[in-house]
């Protein structure tokens, strides 16, 4: 039996078809001449605000200038530079207490120019409902991690979890994409529609998103 089964394997080794190399798939990227405003712009679409900032030490007064913000009592802040958080995560051991967080702070990058979007990660969020559950959500980000498209975005995260995993002397398969437990890219507060089209913001997460872009963004190019 033992025979029959390694010839019944070697015949499938020999019938197995050589190794096919990937097709290369070429196409003309998208390049945008400003990519500050171009963000700004499609997130204004898809119904965020983007506020610019010189650097982070104008977070802070830029954050009390929204109504959102001032009208806040339960406020989760995972950005160093601001004070006013009055929740801490770290003492949160069920999600569901989280329920009626007003405003959360959040870090992410890279963001996307072509469709406003956001990558954010638990790499210092506690619980990763937050960004879902709380009434409005302010991201931070660097202007210089603004890409123009989801494929250079893809690029840049697979860079960045592959170095980390050389750092660490890793051989982990993550690094080809996530190596954070968990990331998702967020587009503008929540919104769903009917059958007649009829546009509700806010039915299933976030009432509001605003993104700070701090500092310069990247050469155009």
């Amino acid at each position: 039996m033992a025979d029959s089964r390694e010839s019944i394997l070697k015949r499938i080794r020999a019938a197995s078809p050589p190794p096919t190399p990937q097709a290369e798939i070429t196409f003309e990227p998208i390049r945008y001449d400003d990519l500050v405003a171009q963000f700004a712009e499609t997130l204004s679409l898809v119904g965020g605000q983007c506020v610019q900032l010189q650097d982070a030490t104008e977070l802070q007064d830029a954050l009390e200038q929204l109504e959102t913000w001032q009208s806040a009592t339960r406020r989760c802040v995972l950005v160093p530079e601001v004070t006013g958080g009055t929740v801490d995560l770290q003492r949160i051991a069920d999600p569901h207490d989280l329920e009626d967080v007003d405003y959360a702070l959040l870090e992410g990058s890279p963001a996307v120019a072509e469709n406003a979007a956001v990558w954010v990660t638990d790499d210092n969020l506690p619980h990763r409902v937050v960004p879902f559950l709380t009434q409005h959500l302010g991201l931070v980000v660097p202007a210089g991690s603004l890409v123009h498209t989801m494929h250079e975005a893809y690029q840049v995260i697979r860079r960045h979890d592959s170095s980390d995993a050389s750092a660490s002397g890793s051989s982990s398969s993550l690094g080809r994409f996530g190596r954070a437990g968990f990331g998702v890219f967020i587009s503008g507060p929540s919104k769903t529609a009917d059958i007649e089209q009829s546009l509700v913001t806010g039915a299933h997460g976030a009432r509001s998103l605003t993104v700070f872009l701090i500092g310069p963004a990247p050469a155009a190019g």
